[in-house]
């Protein structure tokens, strides 16, 4: 997960999914705590893709909030070129999460 404060996008957490029950309230809780005004999905091709847009609709539904989506290609792979230099900890994924908000960012001018 990331979170834009003023136009920039920071990593904020990851979420490692093990049941959706549980997944839901971890994403719930960092909205109630952040108040944020949308949330923005990453989406990639592939199997998982409809399962995943049920999920985001479902949260944003729970945390009344939109939700956009966005093509999350080769996001993990930028962040880990980011990340290549980097000593300590690799957090790839929150990473990613950060590179999508801020493509949506972009986006939205």
């Amino acid at each position: 997960m990331a979170l834009a404060v003023r136009g920039i996008a920071n990593p904020l957490a990851v979420i490692h999914y093990q049941k959706t029950a549980q997944v839901q309230k971890e994403i719930i809780a960092i909205c109630r705590r952040h108040q944020p005004c949308c949330l923005v999905w990453g989406l990639s091709g592939g199997p998982i893709r409809r399962e995943t847009e049920r999920l985001a609709r479902k949260i944003a539904k729970m945390v009344k909030l939109p939700v956009e989506f966005v093509d999350e290609t080769l996001t993990s792979r930028d962040a880990q070129n980011i990340l290549a230099n980097r000593k300590g900890k690799h957090r790839d994924d929150a990473v990613a999460a950060a590179l999508i908000l801020e493509y949506f960012l972009a986006e939205r001018g």
